[in-house]
């Protein structure tokens, strides 16, 4: 178990653009294609540095160009999470369950410990990819079963559509996460 979420609070000296910050650092674009992370903790950045270069060649992870102590340089993924796509589109298409069925299998095969993720921490690009960010307890926690895909696909009323896909691609999952889906209800 974490302790609370605490607000990072976050100075840029810099004319670097700020894409985004958590609770363990801040990401700011450096180039078109690059972005670096600044960790407020450096055990975070190695932790995530890890869990990048073990993806690395996955096309569900960005691309690792550099690790420092307490920085990642790394991939820019153009796009918007999961979660404003599918809240936005009211809807699961049969290709984004397939990808996200596909990302969760990935992140099995690259052996992370923690196969769940939330959705604001996936990311679909303009071609519909979709790329997994925010990696730092991907070697960590020991989460094998993605509660928490299926808890904020339940928030967003699209469990039932996503299942009904899943049933169409790979029925043994699909028992198994049916029998998981019942217990978040």
């Amino acid at each position: 178990m974490h302790g609370p979420s605490i607000a990072l609070l976050v100075e840029n000296p810099t004319d670097l653009k700020l894409i985004d910050k958590g609770a363990h650092g801040a990401v700011f674009r450096l180039t078109q294609d690059k972005c670096v992370k600044i960790y407020a903790d450096n055990h975070n950045a190695e932790k995530e540095a890890k869990s990048y270069k073990m993806g690395q060649g996955s096309e569900i992870v960005p691309r690792l160009y550099e690790v420092g102590d307490n920085y990642i340089i790394m991939e820019f993924i153009e796009g918007i999470s999961l979660w404003k796509y599918l809240s936005k589109k009211e809807e699961i298409s049969f290709d984004i369950a397939n990808k996200l069925v596909f990302l969760l299998k990935e992140m099995k095969r690259l052996g992370f410990t923690r196969i769940d993720s939330s959705l604001r921490h996936i990311i679909v690009t303009k071609d519909e990819r979709l790329k997994a960010i925010d990696l730092v307890y991907a070697y960590v926690r020991k989460d094998a079963k993605p509660v928490k895909v299926f808890t904020e696909l339940q928030k967003i009323g699209l469990v039932k559509p996503f299942l009904e896909h899943v049933k169409n691609i790979d029925n043994e999952l699909f028992n198994e996460w049916s029998a998981m889906s019942e217990l978040i209800k």
